[in-house]
C-alpha cells in the first residue's frame, strides 16, 4: 500500500481518496477508523528537520508548549507536533 500526502496552504478542507482494485477488509477498518472521531490517535504527525515523521504516543515522554508551538520530547530529541491537542 502507498500513502500520498499532499500538505499545502492552497487546500481548504482535508480530502481523503482511496483507490483500490476492490473492497477489503483492509479498507473497512480504513474507513471505520477514519469516521470514529472519538478514538485516541495511535500516532501523531511530528516534524524534524523539515521532515514529517510518526511518533507513537507511548514512546513520547512528555509534550510542552514553548513559544506559541507544541513539542514532543522523546528521549533527548523535541520535535514540532503541529496538530492540535
Amino acid at each position: 500500500m502507498r500513502i500520498i500526502i499532499d500538505i499545502d496552504v492552497t487546500h481548504k478542507d482535508t480530502c481523503i481518496t482511496i483507490q483500490a482494485k476492490e473492497w477489503s477488509n483492509e479498507l473497512k477498518e480504513i474507513v471505520d477508523y477514519l469516521q470514529d472521531k472519538d478514538v485516541a490517535p495511535s500516532r501523531l504527525f511530528a516534524v524534524d528537520n523539515e521532515q514529517t515523521i510518526l511518533l507513537h504516543p507511548q514512546k513520547i515522554d512528555y509534550i510542552y508548549a514553548d513559544k506559541r508551538k507544541i513539542f514532543a520530547a522523546v528521549g533527548d530529541k523535541r520535535f514540532e507536533i503541529r496538530m492540535k491537542l
